[in-house]
């Protein structure tokens, strides 16, 4: 029960769609969109809560961060050379986190100290969200520089070059994740 019980669960999901008929101007930003769920703990003591966040968390941890990048792009002829032509990405975070049903019995030292822990839970994977973000604005980037040769073979150039940016993204979590402990540092343990 002394080891930290958070992790964050990457999933990512990249959306290829090539749409050659995409219309709109460059955005200036990738889009963000950004969910928060929670499912529910109960408990009047440490470890009934502990037990609860055990049985009903996101796998070994208490919260998790989810983040996808997706996009679409048009390409064309430009200087002999086939380049993208306009591109937007988007970056959904989804963020899940424990919602205690205090107990009437519940000590107020167990509130403040489940209050600590549910900010430090966020203050983690805010990080994470970051990650996400940071991820997304690397991804288009990367994927307006994209030039090839032939337009015959772009299209594979495009998941290359977003796949190796979101495996970047990926390495931040791990490595982030690594350097805090998975959260511990930043007093996501309970109890």
């Amino acid at each position: 029960m002394g080891s930290p019980h958070r992790h964050v669960s990457i999933v990512l999901l990249v959306a290829l769609t090539a749409l050659s008929a995409f219309a709109g101007a460059a955005s200036a930003a990738p889009k963000v969109t950004v969910t928060t769920t929670s499912y529910t703990i109960w408990g009047a003591t440490e470890a009934a809560i502990r037990s609860s966040l055990d049985r009903r968390g996101p796998g070994r941890f208490d919260a998790s961060t989810r983040w996808a990048v997706s996009y679409r792009y048009r390409f064309g002829v430009q200087g002999g050379r086939c380049v993208v032509t306009s591109a937007a990405v988007e970056t959904r975070i989804a963020y899940l986190y424990p919602r205690w049903r205090v107990a009437a019995s519940a000590a107020s030292a167990l509130r403040v100290r489940w209050n600590r822990h549910l900010a430090s839970l966020r203050v983690h994977e805010a990080g994470h969200g970051r990650n996400g973000r940071t991820t997304g604005v690397q991804a288009e980037a990367a994927l307006r520089r994209v030039s090839t040769s032939s337009c015959a073979t772009i299209r594979q150039a495009i998941v290359r070059t977003v796949a190796r940016e979101i495996a970047r993204g990926q390495a931040a979590d791990r490595a982030y994740d690594a350097r805090t402990g998975h959260g511990a540092s930043q007093g996501a343990r309970f109890p």
